[in-house]
C-alpha cells in the first residue's frame, strides 16, 4: 500500500482510539513482582470486549503502544529481551496481545496500528540495568540529555531490532506504525 492509499484508508476510517498501554500508572510495583504483575495485566485484557465496544462507538482504527517510557512490552519479543539482557517473560509479556487484538478487531473491520517510541530508554522511569544493556554501559539521564548526545549510531540499529521483529511477525496485520521521537 502506498502513502496515498494509506491516507485515503485513514480518511475513510474517520477516527480511531489511541491506547497508551503502560505498566501500573500512578503506582509502584516492587521489582520482584513486576514481571508477574505485567503478565497478569496482559492476560486479563479482554480483547473481544474492547473490539465490540470500539465497534459500537464507530471506531475505524485502534493504536496500541508496544513501547513507551518503560522497559515493558505487551508482546513476546525475543530480540528486545536479548537487547536489555533480561530473561524471557520478565519485560515482555507471555501473551501476544497484538495478535489477539488483531483477531478480535478484524471481526469488526477495525484496523490495528502500533506505536513505538524511539526514546524510551531516555525516560527517567526506564530501568537503569536495561538502559545500560542497550548502551553497553552507564548513561546519565538528565533533562538536557538528548538522543544526539548518546551514540546514535550504536543506539539506533539496536533499538530498531525489536521493531523489525514485530513488523516481520505481524506484517500487513498492522495497518500503520507511529514511530515517535525518532
Amino acid at each position: 500500500m502506498n502513502i496515498s492509499d494509506m491516507k485515503d484508508r485513514m480518511r475513510a476510517r474517520k477516527w480511531g482510539v489511541f491506547n497508551h498501554y503502560l505498566p501500573w500508572p500512578g503506582q509502584e510495583v516492587p521489582r520482584t513482582q513486576a514481571a508477574e504483575a505485567w503478565n497478569r495485566a496482559g492476560d486479563s485484557f479482554d480483547t473481544d470486549r474492547l473490539a465490540k465496544t470500539l465497534h459500537e462507538l464507530g471506531t475505524g482504527y485502534y493504536f496500541l503502544t508496544v513501547m513507551h517510557g518503560a522497559e515493558y512490552m505487551p508482546v513476546p519479543c525475543r530480540s528486545y529481551e536479548q537487547l536489555v539482557k533480561q530473561p524471557e517473560g520478565t519485560v515482555c509479556a507471555r501473551r501476544d496481545l497484538v495478535l489477539d487484538l488483531y483477531e478480535s478487531l478484524r471481526r469488526y473491520d477495525i484496523d490495528l496500528c502500533l506505536y513505538y517510541n524511539g526514546l524510551s530508554p531516555f525516560n527517567f522511569s526506564y530501568r537503569a540495568d536495561c538502559r545500560e544493556a542497550i548502551f553497553g554501559g552507564s548513561v546519565e539521564i538528565t533533562q538536557e540529555n538528548t538522543f544526539r548526545k548518546v551514540a546514535p549510531m550504536t543506539f539506533v540499529p539496536r533499538w530498531a531490532e525489536p521493531m523489525r521483529e514485530l513488523s516481520e511477525r505481524y506484517g500487513d496485520k498492522i495497518k500503520m506504525w507511529w514511530l515517535d521521537s525518532c
